[in-house]
């Protein structure tokens, strides 16, 4: 008897197989046309294929259970590409439609209760008319605005999806992203409002020495800025969602793309910060320490004295001249011993150290322009000079400048509007290049100096990738490398891009045929011609080197807190007075260097060992040193500001 039961259910399997089998192999029409189905393969980004079946004559498709929600993943534009429509219209049916895979009639029903699209549906599958699939689409992106009407006659009733419906709807939304990207810039500038007013606050605690306050942020001092960053990223998440849920490029989202990057610079610009912060915390504390230190060494002389002074009253007071001698010699080794001690105070070390550099009498005379203009390089063509703003450029003459004339032309630009970041003169071209990956090429100096305008008539402009450009370096005959923070662009002479690179990188120089490059952990990279890295030598700093300078044939590298450079293939470090200054230009003038940084720091040498820290009188960075002559430096500063430097 149970096998009995066995083979009767083994045979209710089969017939369960035979029946799916022959549906399989049926063929299928569409209910409409009674004709055959054409079948469409839709390949998914995943590597599954989604097999449809459309009819040829009316467009219509058959959804098998499961295929309709598998079709809705794809974006409303690449439904109207994979599924190709003779008509624009959703048909109401009469609910008479037979099923095209067990010929059963199918139930009209209205899609998701309140779309008001009307499908056929059996327990096969979904029928659709032409145009509905997109009709479903529409309603899934935004059920709430969604609206479809339909016009009935007496068996069936249709509608043409408008495109203007469907325009104004793409367009409200955008609109509806764009009040969230306008809310999101207003956020965000709050936010660097706040991060800049942060930043700002400690630096003044730091020059003011405020342990007890720079202790208690010690560690996380942006923290609420770091909260409500987090809290700006993911309401930019969320409008990415609403971009690709509206089926919108992100083109079409004026600012968004340029907010992207601003919250990836805040994030960066908070992180480098805070590491700065905390070091200069640990510095601000080693130094209050070591005042300690001194001031226990001072205290410690003190007590020596006084230690003295008894054992040399308790000396006169004894009789015997041979117990005094005895004690004075006791007395003198202790004093010996601790006076050894004491001269091994590093503060001590460092004052002895001072007194062999080389002294000079400076007089610094501080000039006010009345234009708003950081001013950051310069470039001599013969006897002229033009110097560099932001968004400025002006022109004055060197032989009119030693005789005390500070006659500065502003030279007119006429079609440029970006900001100027620095210049470079290679191959008897000077190429200015600014923001946004902009370069211009002046192929004549002359018309330059001569009209003070400039122009298209003088000028090409060129555009190599999105980033601001730090630098031009010569490479090859005809070739140069245009460098961005982390990638080196290739270009010929006419500045068409032959090779891009991500490099690790921030500046460089081509020194006698090697391209020398500094990265962001503070290395000196060497690449050779197929822009690979040769070798490297460590700099022992964590920060980026600013910038590279040839001086008495030395290449100096420049960077916050430090200044270096090679001797054979070794990098010597020198030391500053102050720590954590941006150091901007170093040069070379009647046997003296002179360094120039940020907060108007100014420092001079002739040993490069020992610094003299001068006080230039400013708090804005000092950009770049101009040799006038042996005697005589302009030094370039933010704020429209010139130094007129005097060697006494």
């Amino acid at each position: 008897m149970f096998k009995d039961l066995i083979k009767d259910i083994i045979n209710e399997v089969n017939s369960i197989k035979d029946l799916a089998s022959k549906q399989e192999n049926l063929i299928r029409k569409c209910p409409l046309c009674n004709i055959e189905f054409r079948i469409l393969n839709i390949k998914f980004p995943d590597g599954s294929i989604l097999k449809i079946d459309q009819c040829p004559q009316c467009s219509s498709l058959w959804f098998d259970k499961g295929e309709l929600t598998k079709a809705l993943e794809i974006s409303l534009k690449d439904i109207e590409k994979f599924f190709p429509s003779t008509s624009g219209k959703s048909i109401k049916g009469s609910g008479n439609r037979l099923c095209p895979v067990c010929s059963n009639p199918m139930k009209l029903i209205n899609y998701s209760m309140d779309s008001n699209i009307w499908v056929d549906v059996c327990s096969c599958g979904i029928f659709l008319d032409a145009g509905e699939l997109e009709l479903i689409k529409l309603y899934s992106l935004n059920p709430k605005t969604f609206k479809a009407e339909y016009v009935e006659d007496a068996t069936f009733s249709s509608t043409a999806l408008n495109n203007t419906q469907v325009v104004d709807q793409k367009l409200k939304n955008i609109n509806e992203i764009l009040e969230d990207v306008n809310s999101l810039k207003k956020d965000i500038q709050e936010l660097k409002d706040s991060i800049l007013s942060k930043v700002k606050n400690i630096e003044t605690e730091l020059k003011n020495k405020n342990i007890k306050y720079l202790l208690s942020i010690y560690k996380d001092p942006l923290k609420e800025e770091k909260v409500k960053l987090k809290q700006i990223k993911n309401r930019v998440d969320l409008i990415k969602e609403k971009i690709n849920q509206f089926n919108i490029d992100i083109k079409d989202i004026k600012d968004f793309e340029e907010i992207i990057i601003l919250v990836d610079s805040l994030d960066k610009f908070i992180k480098t910060r805070e590491y700065s912060i905390n070091l200069r915390i640990e510095e601000a504390q080693k130094e209050q320490e070591k005042i300690k230190e001194k001031q226990k060494a001072e205290q410690l002389i003190k007590d020596l004295t006084k230690v003295e002074q008894k054992i040399e009253n308790e000396i006169i007071n004894e009789k015997k001249m041979i117990e005094q001698q005895q004690i004075k010699q006791e007395v003198k080794q202790e004093i010996k011993q601790e006076q050894k001690e004491f001269n091994k105070n590093p503060v001590y070390t460092e004052s002895i150290q001072n007194i062999s550099q080389k002294q000079i009498n400076i007089k610094i005379n501080k000039i006010k322009f009345n234009f708003y203009s950081n001013l950051l390089n310069y470039f001599t063509y013969d006897s002229k000079v033009i110097l560099l703003g932001e968004n400025k450029l002006f022109l004055f003459d060197l032989t009119a400048l030693n005789q005390g004339n500070l006659d500065f032309k502003e030279i007119k630009i006429s079609y440029l509007a970006n900001r100027f970041r620095g210049l470079s003169f290679i191959d008897n071209k000077l190429f200015i290049y600014g923001n946004s990956g902009s370069i211009f090429m002046l192929y004549d100096l002359n018309d330059l100096i001569n009209s003070l305008n400039l122009s298209e008539k003088n000028t090409l402009s060129f555009k190599v990738g999105y980033s601001d450009i730090n630098n031009i370096v010569k490479f090859g005959n005809n070739e140069y490398l245009v460098v961005v923070n982390s990638k080196l662009y290739l270009v010929d002479k006419d500045f068409k891009i032959l090779k891009e690179k991500s490099f690790n990188v921030i500046n460089g120089i081509n020194y006698k045929g090697n391209l020398i490059f500094s990265n962001s952990s503070g290395e000196i990279v060497f690449l050779n011609s197929n822009l690979e890295v040769d070798k490297k030598i460590s700099t022992g700093s964590f920060y980026s080197i600013k910038n590279f300078k040839v001086i008495n044939d030395k290449v100096f590298a420049l960077s916050t807190g430090f200044i270096g450079y090679l001797e054979n293939e070794n990098f010597k470090k020198i030391s500053l007075p102050k720590s954590f200054i941006e150091i901007n230009d170093i040069n070379y003038i009647n046997d003296i260097y002179f360094i120039v940084g940020s907060s108007g720091s100014l420092f001079y040498t002739n040993n490069l060992s020992d610094i003299t820290d001068f006080n230039a009188g400013i708090y804005e960075n000092i950009n770049s040193i101009l040799k006038v002559n042996d005697n005589l430096i302009l030094s370039l500063c933010n704020s429209a500001t010139l130094l007129k430097i005097e060697i006494m």
